[in-house]
């Protein structure tokens, strides 16, 4: 509990009259069931300690294992245990992270909900919606028991669900649970899938879910996902979407479906995506004429050029010069060598007419680099510059110093990080 709750649930204590708008703000946000499951009849659970890799011969005292704490029922629910849960769970609008954090590390402080709670609360008759008033569920299947809780998630699901937040590195366990939201949330406005592994398999399972929400405001695919024709074409029509990143982009002419005619994307501000080839982002780009605020780009594919057509032509987009805060361009294959490197101020010279722009995150190849006279033209360039990101692996032939960020620092008023 961070210092803000624990004056808050001070608070709560020692004046009646602030109680319950305190409590309302200390319960709004759970990592999970955790606490409410605490407030229910002390001989109705038990926690115990867990280690996170059974399979492994260790102990407590074993320098390598990793134990987790986790809350299970010992016997079955009565009528009278529901009162306190009731009270609390009605106050919870939100199972996720504090800032949204996505770590998938198990350590002696992780706590988590055995799946035979789960089990218990869906089945309890007469049906019961625990978390009347939820809007944000957090599942990370990488946690322990997480996985084994999806098939009993469905009695947390209804049409006040607005967020929705998967993290897996692989599991076939959420198939059930992406229909199950198409015909239970119909009021999503974002979800988020975080992966680290190709997911293709259930790839379809999310585009239902995407393509029967109407009100999708932010959506984060992965970037393992490449959307069908159907999906880029729903994403197109809906004028509540402002936030589309962390997907792959298609080839062929599917490219062709990004594009803002007849009203396409009108209200889309931030995209990011992931393209094999620097022609494909560039084709995207020529046809997406959003006044975007953040712009994401990455090339998979490694090239000795540097990418002065993706530059060029996402810079024909008029609106760009005075919209753009954020951008990123991330590129290439970076296991190839570092070599005697080549001056590409030329290349990157064009996104000085980016005068709004905060935030600049960019990834040279390994044979390119920038120098301090690219910094200097940067200083006069970005006032409003905030945080500059250049990641290269250039150890030879290098043409930027220290001294080179001076004027650069000075230029931004002191803003820079």
């Amino acid at each position: 509990m961070d210092d803000d709750s624990r004056s808050l649930a001070h608070l709560a204590r020692t004046c009646w009259s602030f109680s319950d708008p305190a409590l309302d703000i200390l319960w709004r946000s759970q990592p999970n069931l955790w606490q409410l499951i605490h407030v229910m009849p002390s001989d109705l659970w038990v926690a115990t300690t867990e280690n996170a890799f059974p399979e492994d011969e260790v102990d407590e005292d074993d320098d390598f294992a990793v134990f987790f704490q986790v809350i299970n029922f010992v016997r079955e629910l009565r009528a009278t245990d529901w009162e306190r849960f009731d009270y609390y769970g009605r106050k919870i609008q939100a199972l996720e992270y504090p800032n949204d954090d996505i770590s998938n590390d198990i350590n002696e402080d992780t706590v988590t909900v055995h799946e035979d709670i789960l089990a218990a609360l869906s089945s309890y008759r007469p049906v019961l919606n625990p978390l009347p008033n939820l809007k944000k569920l957090t599942l990370n299947l990488n946690l322990p028991h997480v996985p084994k809780c999806i098939p009993f998630i469905q009695c947390f699901l209804g049409p006040s669900i607005t967020r929705i937040v998967v993290i897996m590195d692989h599991s076939d366990t959420m198939y059930p649970l992406y229909s199950m939201m198409s015909r239970l949330c119909p009021n999503i406005q974002t979800i988020r899938i975080h992966e680290s592994s190709e997911m293709s398999d259930y790839s379809l399972d999310i585009f239902q879910l995407v393509s029967t929400s109407q009100h999708l405001v932010d959506v984060q695919f992965g970037h393992w996902i490449v959307p069908t024709p159907d999906v880029i074409l729903h994403m197109g029509r809906l004028s509540s979407l402002r936030s589309w990143t962390e997907f792959r982009l298609p080839v062929g002419d599917d490219l062709l479906l990004f594009t803002t005619n007849d009203g396409q994307f009108s209200n889309l501000r931030v995209f990011g995506c992931y393209s094999y080839f620097e022609r494909d982002a560039s084709k995207v780009m020529d046809s997406m004429k959003c006044p975007f605020e953040s712009l994401s780009l990455q090339l998979l594919m490694y090239s000795e050029l540097p990418p002065t057509e993706l530059i060029s032509s996402m810079l024909r987009n008029h609106a760009l010069p005075l919209s753009l805060t954020r951008f990123q361009l991330l590129s290439g294959d970076h296991r190839i060598p570092p070599g005697h490197a080549v001056d590409v101020y030329q290349s990157f010279e064009p996104l000085f007419t980016l005068r709004a722009l905060q935030s600049l995150d960019i990834q040279l190849s390994p044979h390119h680099a920038l120098g301090d006279s690219w910094l200097a033209a940067a200083s006069r360039s970005w006032p409003l510059l905030q945080t500059l990101l250049i990641r290269t692996t250039v150890t030879r032939n290098a043409t930027m110093t220290l001294g080179g960020l001076v004027p650069l620092v000075q230029g931004t008023s002191g803003n820079l990080q």
